[in-house]
Order: structure tokens, then sequence, then C-alpha cells
């Protein structure tokens, strides 16, 4: 019985979609199967969010957002406070805030495994104290050995045209990120998962910038866009927009680690494994990388990013 009423309890947050803010810190975990929302946890600040809903503003339609579009759905139908906290996690990776205090004496890796959530950790009694002095708290950078936009654009489904055309659009709309987003597409830490935990102005601010980007990009691939793209665009978006805020001190930043937990592992997500692995190859780490860079097959060089973004047919 007490199973039963615990589901109804689930299914309420998740079929629903009409809900209001649990309170000063909104945690929502993305999700796109229905079938999950039997075992997904529900706090006072953990809120499962499916992310093909359809009511309300929505694009849950729009595949090509991935996450994304759970994100636009809280940006477009809840009202926040400024001084709230907003954050986005998928639901079988969270952000790990355990640790904060210690942030000054050691750095802790990109992201660890566990099995299953504890939501005991993510209760709005231990978070405030936590997060109260930060405006951004972003996943720790993970080190690859290889310039971002080279790793986006040798991956399967993804073209370098997509970049050229997402640096057009700042180069029209924001000319202030211009020098950011070079910055980070030539580094070589990446952010990952588009998970974040923001204050509320500071989300709606977000939003209107990164969607107001995915829109010139959609109009102008328009059935060019492959399955994903504009979700796998989003987190290098991201992390242009979270290097301007920590590079020139916008915003109070903080990085945390990722929480990946194998009780959700499926044919493509093997994490129960992948910390057997990683313990041999730590995430971030410069053996990972080099790894990395021998397996990388590509044409692409670092010394000629230039020529590269320069060269595209728009009408941007």
């Amino acid at each position: 019985m007490a199973k039963s009423k615990c589901r109804e309890k689930q299914q309420k947050y998740v079929n629903s979609m009409c809900f209001e803010p649990q309170g000063e810190i909104s945690l929502y975990l993305v999700f796109d199967k229905n079938e999950l929302t039997q075992c997904l946890p529900t706090s006072e600040t953990l809120i499962p969010i499916n992310s093909t809903a359809t009511c309300g503003e929505n694009i849950g339609q729009l595949s090509y957002y991935c996450e994304l579009r759970a994100h636009y759905w809280v940006w477009k139908n809840l009202t926040r406070a400024s001084n709230s906290f907003v954050g986005f996690f998928h639901y079988r990776r969270y952000l790990d805030f355990s640790g904060m205090s210690k942030q000054a004496t050691y750095r802790r890796p990109p992201y660890r495994f566990f099995k299953a959530p504890d939501i005991s950790e993510y209760t709005r009694q231990k978070l405030w104290p936590l997060l109260c002095d930060y405006d951004v708290v972003a996943p720790i950078a993970e080190y690859t050995g290889i310039p971002v936009w080279i790793r986006y654009a040798n991956a399967a489904g993804h073209t370098l045209h997509e970049l050229v055309l997402a640096r057009k659009s700042i180069e029209k709309r924001f000319p202030n990120f211009l020098e950011s987003f070079d910055s980070y597409l030539t580094g070589m830490n990446e952010y990952y998962c588009n998970m974040f935990v923001m204050r509320g102005t500071y989300f709606d601010q977000y939003c209107e910038w990164l969607f107001a980007i995915l829109s010139d990009i959609k109009n102008e691939m328009n059935d060019q866009l492959g399955e994903k793209t504009l979700g796998y665009l989003g987190e290098r978006l991201f992390g242009v927009y979270y290097t301007k805020c920590a590079q020139e001190k916008v915003l109070r930043c903080l990085e945390v680690p990722r929480i990946h937990f194998w009780v959700y592992d499926d044919a493509t997500h093997h994490f129960k494994r992948n910390r057997l692995i990683y313990s041999l190859l730590p995430p971030g780490s410069e053996r990972l990388a080099l790894v990395r860079r021998r397996m990388q097959n590509t044409s692409y060089r670092e010394d000629e990013y230039e020529a590269y973004f320069n060269d595209c047919d728009s009408s941007l």
C-alpha cells in the first residue's frame, strides 16, 4: 500500500506538469520515458519533469532539443523569485554538492559513480547554506586533451557547420560573447550534460540568450537538424556562457562534480561497468586524455580554427 501511494505521488508530479516551484530551490530531474515515473525520487527540492510535455508553452515535440525542452518549459511556464535557485539534473546524473566547503583545498574529479541517488543530500536545509553564496553552479570542467570544437565536429551525428552557425549567431546577437566562444571552443576542458543550478534571474537571462542562438540555428538548418543536434549544441553553449561568467567574474561561480547512477543503466549507458574502467583511467586525467588523442581520427587541425569558422555560407 505504501509503495502504491508513493507511485501515485510521483505520477502526480510527472503527469500534471502544472505545478508551482517547490520553494526556494527547485532541482528538475529531466527524463523522457514514462516508465521511469515509478522509480524517480521526489522531494521538496527534487522534481521529475518529462521533457516531452506538451501542455503550456512548450517545445516538447522537437526532439532535437533533447533535455533543453524541459529547460524551455520551466522558463516559459513557471514564475520564480529572483533569489530562488533553479537547477537541472538528468534522472541518471546529478550534481554532487557534498564537500563544497573543501573546494579551496583540493580539486575533485569531474564525476563519480554510485548505485542510486540519496535524496537526503538534496534537502533545502542542506543545500541553501551551500548555494546562497553563488549565482551559478556548474559541473566541473572535464579535461579531454582535445579542443572542444574538434571533439564536437568529429563526433557521430555532429558537424562543424553547426558550430559555425552558432558563432555567427553570437556575432550577430551577442558580440560581447565572441571572445568567450573562441576561448572555450579552442580549449580542452568541457562542461557536460546541460546540468547547472542558477539563481532565478540569471536562469531567465541565460534562457533568453541560449534559445535565441538555437532558434537561429534551427531556422538556418531547417530539415537538416539531427535528432539531438540542438541539445548537443546547448552543452557547448553553456560552456561558452559559463566561461564568460567565470573569467570576467560577472557572476559568482562554482564547479562541483557530477554523480552517475548505475541503477538507471540501459543499452547505451553502462555506468556500473565504466566505474571499473575509470578507476584505471580517471576522468579528467592526462592518462585518459592520451588514450582519447590516440583514438581520435579527424582531418581537423587545431591551428586552422579561424579558417574553418570563417568558411560558411549563411544568411545570418
